[in-house]
């Protein structure tokens, strides 16, 4: 054997057991010698290391682990610049671009951030994709977090300096408040705004029912923990099976005309029966919902996983059971 780059081949062939993180630097180094010819001094010096690490294994297989360590690299050596020690998030041409030195976590990390849509350019070793405010806020938070030595470019500092104005903010979406004795919807959209702008301003339960139908939140200025109001505001409620009159009587007065019953509670009789005779007793409608076409109403549930259409579905009800199980 008369260079490290021959031994580099045989480490990634499987001979020694290696981890699934050594594993991916020496794959990535064998990449790099094969195509480009070269590697950096903190790459030579990280593959050194593995050599010590892993030297039981080596010695079993019949190398000498002394003369693997002095052996030269037929590969040429260059000075580790900083770009590529560095992790740095650039905006080129309307894009999004992240490159960094290898680091496992990271890959693993972006790998299984939810929408992330970031695409590997294997070419020019970096990930890419067209500006959009989620991806550039995924990219400027992910980065820091896995890097010590990063550097952001000016244009994207420049938009990062542009939303320090609003690291105050407190609502972030269209809210309902209440500021002395007046009604306001912060944080809104012209869209929102076109849409609610004959709705009257209040804390009655039909407004604030009206307005959560519009993806208005309600804030606690407004409900101030009362039970009525809060189950008015939100879109989505819990409540248990001991209050369902409590329930049947605040969609009464919310014009609550139809609820439907998801499958769960369908296939509990026990439990469908008494929901049904609930509201049929305030003369509201009740049906299973897949029997539903165009009808808007509440939907009923028991379990806290749905699927299924919710176009016409108003409010949900998650009915929980806290009664006590009689033992035979």
């Amino acid at each position: 054997m008369l260079s490290k780059d021959q031994f580099l081949f045989e480490f990634v062939k499987g001979v020694i057991h290696l981890s699934k993180k050594d594993y991916s630097f020496l794959h990535n180094i064998s990449v790099l010698v094969k195509d480009k010819k070269f590697l950096t001094e903190n790459q030579t010096k990280l593959f050194d290391k593995l050599i010590i690490k892993y030297q039981k294994q080596i010695k079993k297989s019949g190398y000498n682990t002394e003369l693997i360590l002095n052996l030269p690299w037929h590969s040429q050596v260059v000075e580790s610049k900083l770009e590529y020690l560095q992790a740095r998030v650039s905006i080129v041409n309307d894009n999004i671009i992240i490159k960094t030195p290898f680091n496992n976590q990271f890959i693993t990390a972006i790998r299984k951030v939810d929408l992330n849509q970031f695409i590997w350019d294997k070419q020019n070793k970096h990930y890419i994709i067209p500006f959009s405010t989620y991806h550039f806020k995924l990219a400027t938070e992910i980065v820091p977090k896995y890097f010590e030595n990063f550097l952001f470019c000016e244009k994207t500092e420049q938009l990062i300096e542009s939303t320090q104005y609003y690291n105050d903010a407190k609502f972030w979406s269209p809210t309902l408040i209440k500021v002395a004795d007046n009604f306001y919807v912060a944080s809104c959209n012209e869209q929102v705004s076109n849409a609610i702008k004959d709705i009257p301003l209040n804390d009655s339960p039909k407004t604030l029912f009206l307005l959560s139908q519009y993806g208005v939140s309600i804030d606690q200025s407004v409900t101030k923990q009362n039970p009525k109001l809060e189950l008015a505001a939100k879109h989505n409620n819990t409540i248990d099976i001991d209050y369902i009159e409590t329930l049947v009587t605040i969609l009464k007065e919310l014009d609550i005309e139809t609820v439907f019953t998801s499958r769960d509670i369908v296939h509990n009789k026990m439990l469908a029966n008494e929901i049904k005779l609930a509201f049929l007793e305030k003369g509201i409608v009740c049906k299973p919902f897949q029997e539903t076409k165009k009808d808007k109403g509440v939907l009923i549930k028991s379990t806290s996983f749905y699927r299924g259409p919710l176009e016409n579905v108003d409010k949900i009800i998650t009915i929980t059971n806290s009664r006590p199980i009689k033992i035979r």
